[in-house]
């Protein structure tokens, strides 16, 4: 009885052994291979870019992860090459994810321009592939382009008033992202199309604030699919130009009769409710946001001359108010509010018809 115990004691035991093996060595052969996501730099790349990106794993945990950059001509340099600790029995340690940045400067790894491809190579821990594990890869192909576009400025001279409009041509050496001219910090979009035959060949209409005078830098700018800037000047004159400045003196009842134009303006949280914040609501803060919304409109526009001719001035119209005109609103003999007129203010008759200045969308 004793013996025969024994026997199914040690025939369990065994039992429990080959299902605890074969569990194990189940969960070592799992079949699935990591999974491999690269945020790719562009297809274009300067002389620095990083290459971002992430690698999971659903069975054993990683095992290595390389990151490998190799050129068209045979160059390989490794970018990345990290190794991970196997997990223990029961799992415990295992590397389940890994997300990686590497900043990758060509020139300094020996690379010249053209065809590269930067891989991405990750195993797990499985016993799959003879203990080599699930191998996943991925590749991401680029262009690698550090020398920048070139811009010859064909304007042979280009002088424009303080407040005023100016225009430019100039060719490139090659087509950009973005290219066109700064003045100050304000930048103005070039486009093709001024000569069907010469694509290279742009032009670039930009303004020069009211408040920008002489001596505000212009510049024209490019900037290529890998990033590469340029900058180049041009002959320039800014003719400086004074602006008139008005006084308004607000009353309690040119208040009260503009405010009920405005039904549904709502004071900024923990304004007090006073007939000036009304009023500043309505002259400082709409028209901050109807700035930003028609300067939105502005950046959308199509890249070709919709107007054709001259622009026509509204007929039987006398000018009330200039453009640039300064503002002082003066409320109980203090200043409450100081703005600058960004349009020309033209009266005529009561339902007078108001045509478009041209033509244009």
């Amino acid at each position: 009885m004793e013996a025969n115990f024994k026997l199914a004691a040690a025939g369990l035991a065994v039992l429990a052994l080959v299902v605890t093996a074969a569990w194990y060595l189940g969960r070592r052969m799992e079949g699935s291979a990591p999974v491999i996501q690269i945020e790719a730099p562009g297809r274009f790349v300067g002389r620095a870019f990083i290459v971002k990106g992430r690698v999971t794993e659903k069975g054993m945990g990683l095992k290595s992860l390389k990151i490998v950059m190799a050129s068209a001509d045979g160059k390989s340099r490794d970018l990345w090459n990290e190794k991970f600790p196997a997990p223990g029995f029961r799992g415990t340690g295992a590397v389940m994810e890994k997300s990686f940045a590497v900043a990758v400067t060509p020139v300094s790894l020996g690379f010249s321009d053209g065809a590269a491809t930067i891989t991405v190579t990750a195993s797990d821990h499985s016993y799959r592939g003879w203990g080599n594990g699930n191998v996943a890869a991925a590749a991401q192909p680029v262009t690698i382009d550090t020398v920048p576009p070139v811009a010859s400025v064909l304007t042979q001279a280009c002088n424009v008033n303080q407040g005023g409009v100016g225009f430019i041509i100039y060719r490139l050496s090659e087509n950009t992202a973005k290219d066109g001219v700064l003045v100050g910090d304000h930048f103005f979009p070039g486009h093709a199309g001024l000569f069907p035959n010469e694509p290279l060949v742009h032009g670039c209409f930009f303004a020069v604030a009211f408040n920008q005078g002489p001596g505000t830098p212009m510049t024209v700018e490019a900037v290529d699919a890998a990033g590469n800037k340029a900058v180049f000047g041009f002959p320039q004159l800014i003719r400086g130009k004074r602006f008139h400045t008005e006084n308004f003196v607000l009353s309690d009842r040119f208040i009260s009769t503009l405010l009920p134009k405005f039904p549904g303006l709502k004071l900024a949280p923990g304004t007090p409710d006073t007939p000036v914040n009304r009023f500043l609501a309505i002259n400082r803060d709409l028209r901050r946001a109807n700035y930003a919304a028609l300067t939105s409109l502005g950046a959308k526009s199509v890249p070709r001359i919709l107007w054709s001719g001259a622009f026509e001035r509204m007929s039987n119209a006398a000018p009330k108010a200039n453009f640039a005109d300064h503002r002082v609103y003066v409320y109980d003999g203090k200043t409450v509010d100081e703005q600058d007129h960004l349009g020309v203010d033209l009266a005529s008759l009561a339902q007078a018809p108001v045509r478009a200045a041209n033509s244009g969308r």
